[in-house]
């Protein structure tokens, strides 16, 4: 099989086969372990989830009422499960005896983390609390008393509609769209994908009566392809009913949208006052392809394949990066000047290192008698969304080349004064030159000042602050020794550690190198600002600072900076390959890259051959092979079949 498989990774490599980026397998849980108290909406009912806060809901659980008293709260004195603590309790009392509707709901959305495009699960438990089987006297006998568990696009939506996907509902009583042998009862619903009014013969009854403080444990699968789903009920560790048994094609959705409305919704309705919905929630889990690595990205890189122009802000300079577009970049590159203009442009006329595109940025002073700064800035520090996870150790490395020609000439030479730099760092916010706000700082200064003593000046320094927003002091600069030329081309290397507050750094030309560690940050502050600045300043209106960025990579710590590298070389080789072929068609649990699992799914099978062979060969900072012609393509793949076929046989 070893041999096999790298015969075959060249074959994927050179067909081009490249998996969908962004696509790894996430669940978002619900299971209430955070305690909380009635709101409206309720956004206090707190939850247990997998990633960082509020990764895959939108808000916290929405409330919605009709005509009904409704309370939401957690408690822990009845567990829906052994050792599964809180729960989600509802209670639901209609206050008119006559009404269109006397419902609530809790919902909650999905969409914001989990693809509700592609194929996902949802599980979770529920109990029915009040005694629902007397079909006489009892409060639950008509076909307006029900439980209902259903997805809609709407938080703000108590009943099932015509606009809902799967539907689950349990009824009081028979209806001209339920026969009577179906009460209390669950029951599915089978649409046929064109908003489908309720009849009898889609109300499929699964046999089940819904006894009082029961658990159900409901799994659903939603096939988002062919817009169908499936569900099994079990209690009590047994299965009660697989949909699949008698509908093997799976279930329709009810409505006619193109996707699930990612929010699932657990009702109840009420005929009367005297009427009293006694219901539990418990261990929902939605588990499907994430929109963005749960906790923050792993990875977002900076590479300016996209092209661009120059705009303020420059929102149109884009960039290549593992994940989906935007992910794991708060915002696009953005623009801040003072007493100075910019130009900033992706440029291809004379790549940084070994080929494609770069950010090429000209600054120039506008004002003679006062410095000017200018810089190129863009957030990577995100609180909402999937992004890099900030409050952990984390990799920063870019290449800078200096494209000032003049410096060193005796005649044309601008870079002469103090107020003449050239500076990366990282701050809190947007701005035009670094501040005690900033975290890591980075500088090459034309002369001697204020703060920059004759050791540093001419050379990249780096400055090891004291974590207490003070002002700059020459005595903190860090010599490096490596000079700034014309031309020069510079490998940096950042690693942030938010818990001492400190940085590593690195800085080569290729013939020289220099780190420092635990240098110490600038700002007081507990947590990395986040916002990446690359800039200049200028002494006068004569001035012009240029400079290129290529090679922006953002990893957090252990995970490589190339998809496919599974020993962190920053190349995927035959090494690679090796340990993809050694652990073939194995479940590796979490044991992640290093063992040839790059999509994340636990599995190390044809998905991860294609991730590795489309970088074959891709160090950080050079492009993958070319892909040749179609006709080659075919011949390698018939290949590949016949190799494929062959061990088979053996």
């Amino acid at each position: 099989m070893r041999r096999f498989l790298l015969l075959w990774v060249p074959v994927l490599l050179f067909a081009g086969i490249v998996l969908p980026t962004g696509a790894y397998a996430l669940d978002v849980v619900a299971n209430f372990d955070g305690g909380g108290t009635d709101a409206l909406p309720v956004t206090d009912v707190v939850d247990a989830y997998t990633g960082m806060g509020g990764l895959g809901w939108d808000a916290g659980w929405y409330k919605y009422i009709n005509h009904a008293m409704y309370t939401v709260g957690t408690d822990n004195t009845t567990p829906l499960g052994t050792g599964t603590g809180n729960y989600l309790d509802l209670t639901m009392i209609p206050t008119q005896d006559t009404s269109p509707g006397r419902y609530g709901s809790v919902s909650r959305s999905y969409a914001g983390g989990i693809d509700v495009a592609q194929s996902h699960s949802i599980d979770f438990k529920f109990r029915v609390n009040e005694d629902i089987s007397d079909p006489i006297y009892g409060e639950f006998i008509t076909s307006t008393d029900r439980y209902q568990l259903f997805d809609a696009p709407d938080p703000a939506q108590g009943t099932v509609g015509p606009n809902c996907s799967w539907t689950i509902v349990c009824y009081g009583g028979a209806a001209t769209w339920l026969d009577a042998s179906k009460r209390a009862h669950w029951v599915v619903f089978n649409g046929d994908n064109n908003d489908t009014a309720a009849s009898d013969d889609r109300n499929l009854d699964t046999g089940i009566t819904v006894t009082q403080n029961s658990v159900y444990d409901f799994h659903i699968d939603v096939d988002a392809v062919s817009k169908t789903w499936d569900v099994t009920i079990s209690s009590g560790g047994s299965l009660l009913y697989d949909s699949t048994a008698t509908h093997p094609d799976g279930l329709g959705w009810r409505t006619s949208a193109a996707t699930v409305g990612g929010i699932p919704h657990f009702s109840s309705y009420g005929n009367d006052t005297a009427d009293v919905r006694l219901y539990s929630l418990d261990s929902v889990k939605i588990t499907g392809v994430g929109m963005g690595p749960p906790g923050g990205m792993s990875l977002v890189a900076a590479r300016f394949t996209g092209g661009g122009s120059d705009a303020a802000p420059v929102t149109d300079v884009v960039d290549a990066y593992v994940g989906m577009p935007g992910d794991g970049w708060a915002t696009a590159w953005e623009k801040a000047t003072l007493r100075a203009d910019a130009t900033v442009a992706v440029s291809t006329a004379s790549p940084v290192k070994s080929g494609g595109e770069y950010l090429s940025v000209s600054a120039v002073g506008t004002t003679e008698a006062t410095m000017g700064r200018a810089v190129v800035a863009r957030d990577y520090k995100t609180t909402d969304a999937p992004g890099i996870d900030w409050s952990a150790e984390h990799t920063i490395k870019f290449t800078v080349r200096i494209d000032e020609t003049t410096i060193g000439d005796p005649e044309f030479d601008t870079f002469t004064a103090f107020d003449d730099r050239y500076l990366m760092f990282d701050a809190s916010g947007l701005q035009s030159g670094p501040s005690e706000a900033a975290t890591w700082m980075i500088t090459a200064y034309a002369a001697e000042g204020d703060y920059a003593g004759a050791e540093v000046v001419g050379q990249w320094s780096f400055y090891d602050g004291q974590r207490d927003d003070g002002a700059m002091n020459g005595a903190l600069n860090v010599d490096t020794d490596v000079d700034i030329v014309a031309g020069g081309v510079y490998d940096f290397t950042i690693v942030v550690d938010p818990e001492t507050r400190s940085y590593n750094a690195t800085v080569s030309d290729g013939v020289h190198s220099f780190t420092a560690n635990d240098l110490g940050w600038r700002t007081s502050a507990a947590d990395v600002g986040g916002y990446l600045h690359f800039g200049t300043r200028q002494s006068d209106e004569i001035d012009v600072r240029a400079f290129s960025l290529d090679d922006l990579v953002i990893t957090t710590a252990g995970v490589p900076t190339v998809p496919g590298d599974t020993d962190g070389d920053d190349d995927v080789d035959a090494d690679d390959a090796a340990v993809l072929a050694t652990n073939w068609g194995t479940n590796v649990g979490t044991g992640g890259f290093v063992m040839g699992d790059f999509n994340g799914d636990e599995l190390v099978n044809a998905a991860d051959a294609a991730i590795l062979a489309a970088n074959w060969g891709t160090h950080s900072s050079t492009p993958a092979a070319a892909v040749p012609e179609p006709s080659v393509i075919v011949l390698l793949l018939t290949g590949s079949l016949l190799l494929m076929t062959g061990h088979r046989r053996r």
